[in-house]
Formats: structure tokens, C-alpha cells, sequence
């Protein structure tokens, strides 16, 4: 499947700028919007909710 996979040029792991956006501004793909906004505030990983984008009672 892998193989499959690397030839798709589709594929967002064969992204040429994926390398360029990781070393410009030091993240990747693999990073979660936890990570990002854990890393640029005052936040932990406790302060935020699980799934940051539901809010309640709307």
C-alpha cells in the first residue's frame, strides 16, 4: 500500500513544500493544533479541550 501511496503524486506526504514550511516556520504535517497553540501562548495541553473546535450550548 506504502508503495502505492508514493507514487500517487496527490499524495500529501510527496508535497515538495511540506520540507519548505518545516524548516521555514518549524512545523509539519505531523503537528496537532494542540502542539501549535501549546507552543505560541501560555497554554498547556490541560487548558485546552479535547476537541478544540465544539463548543457547547450553541
Amino acid at each position: 500500500m506504502n508503495l502505492i501511496l508514493n507514487l500517487y503524486r496527490f499524495f500529501y506526504e510527496n508535497d515538495p513544500d511540506l520540507a519548505v514550511i518545516e524548516v521555514e516556520y518549524g512545523i509539519s504535517y505531523q503537528n496537532s493544533l494542540t502542539d501549535i497553540f501549546t507552543e505560541n501562548s501560555d497554554l498547556t495541553e490541560e487548558d485546552l479541550p479535547e476537541v478544540i473546535f465544539k463548543v457547547d450550548n450553541i
